[in-house]
């Protein structure tokens, strides 16, 4: 059950090849979802950290992304520090990412753990699309929130 006081955050990104570079050719978000400034790691992957300027994640938050990587970019997207997913006494919480990396591309989707705290009702998707020649590297960790509870 979606709560009323629930935030739906959007990010849109797109990464292009630019000489020998890649950089951010879209970057479309509503709050609570939002990025920093790309930065270029000297040798031409895109760095791109993914803020949320809430606490965490509550019950009735819905957040999506959707990243496009052109053919021959290489890209890095990150958090800049650890997700938590507070407890929900009412409704749930979800995140929908899709993730398109064209031919000769590299996307790596490389989270700080996501924290669930007792009772939290959280779930996510991805779904990952990738071309002849392709690379998509992801990890994910999970923790538990305060044990002693």
């Amino acid at each position: 059950m979606r709560h009323p006081a629930g935030r739906h955050g959007e990010l849109r990104l797109t990464f292009t090849k630019r000489d020998a570079r890649t950089v951010l050719s879209e970057s479309h978000s509503r709050a609570p979802l939002q990025v920093m400034k790309p930065l270029d790691d000297g040798d031409g992957r895109c760095v791109v950290y993914l803020l949320s300027p809430t606490g965490g994640v509550m019950g009735g938050d819905r957040y999506e992304i959707d990243a496009r990587v052109e053919a021959g970019c290489r890209a890095l997207l990150t958090t800049q520090a650890a997700t938590k997913v507070y407890r929900m006494t009412d409704g749930d919480a979800r995140l929908r990412m899709s993730v398109r990396v064209e031919g000769d591309a590299v996307f790596e989707y490389l989270p700080d753990p996501t924290i669930l705290f007792a009772d939290s009702d959280y779930a996510q998707e991805i779904e990952v699309s990738v071309a002849d020649g392709g690379k998509f590297i992801g990890a994910e960790i999970i923790m538990p929130g305060r044990l002693a509870r």
